[in-house]
């Protein structure tokens, strides 16, 4: 990679940390910051920062956001749209722009998607990283943004817990039986962080611009992956919640990024589930 400066926003979630993790082992100069180092809520605090590191950078990534699991209303919504206009004044400071949105831009109906599926968002989530999509499209120039939308994550660095593998691990590791709802039966890509990370490192080293899906292009069941998870320690068992018995099914294909990037799509889930109930 040639010498660039990145500047990373949201240093302390999950992606965020993976991300750092990645690129400290690399011969890269960065500065990552948190919420506690700038509060992206206040114009003030955002001005008087951007207008002191001017030049210092040529990339932004954009990780900043009040996650799901913190709060799913308007409220958060708004909070999260307010961050990104304090910052869009000074996009145009950065040859190159990296966005990590979300595959909830997606309608939840949507059973195959692609990086020409039309997003239709159906929850708040969704509807707040399709404005700051916008928002960041119109006050920078396509040419030298990209956005990168991830499915499901999982990995070392999870702070949310969100149902799926991290909570599914940490019941299992508590000694508490791993509550799924309905059958299980919802299927869904569950994208390990690191690969998430080695994407985002990809794209800095080529500068591929443009927007595109993150996933890994295979789909399992919850209660598959419970499972699995669940094999690896004693006594641990299924636990099933009612509910209307409808289930939902999300699939990708056709993930352009590995091919553009010239990364080698491998996945195996069992493997993947092992490293992640082994890290350390």
């Amino acid at each position: 990679m040639t010498e660039k400066k990145i500047l990373i926003l949201g240093s302390s979630g999950s992606v965020g940390k993976s991300l750092l993790d990645k690129i400290s082992k690399k011969k890269v100069t960065f500065q990552a910051l948190n919420s506690k180092k700038l509060d992206l809520l206040s114009k003030l605090s955002v001005n008087n920062f951007f207008k002191k590191q001017k030049n210092k950078f040529d990339i932004l990534i954009i990780i900043s956001a009040i996650t799901p699991d913190k709060g799913k209303t308007l409220k958060e919504l708004k909070k999260n749209i307010e961050m990104i206009i304090n910052i869009s004044s000074y996009l145009n400071d950065f040859k190159n722009i990296i966005y990590i949105s979300s595959d909830a831009v997606y309608n939840t109906k949507d059973y195959l998607v692609n990086d020409k599926t039309l997003p239709n968002p159906d929850s708040n989530h969704g509807i707040m990283h399709l404005c700051r999509e916008k928002i960041i499209e119109l006050n920078t120039q396509k040419s030298n943004l990209t956005i990168l939308r991830p499915t499901l994550l999982f990995g070392k660095f999870d702070t949310h817990f969100g149902y799926g593998p991290n909570r599914f691990l940490k019941q299992a590791k508590t000694k508490k039986n791993i509550v799924l709802f309905g059958q299980g039966k919802d299927k869904r890509d569950h994208l390990p962080l690191d690969t998430l990370s080695k994407i985002i490192y990809e794209v800095i080293d080529k500068n591929l611009v443009g927007t595109y899906n993150v996933a890994t292009g295979h789909s399992y069941s919850f209660k598959k992956i419970a499972k699995l998870i669940a094999n690896k320690y004693k006594n641990c068992k299924l636990e099933f919640i009612k509910n209307d018995g409808k289930y939902t099914i999300r699939k990708f294909n056709n993930l352009r990024i590995y091919k553009l990037l010239n990364v080698k799509n491998k996945f195996n889930i069992k493997k993947e589930i092992n490293k992640f109930v082994h890290r350390k």
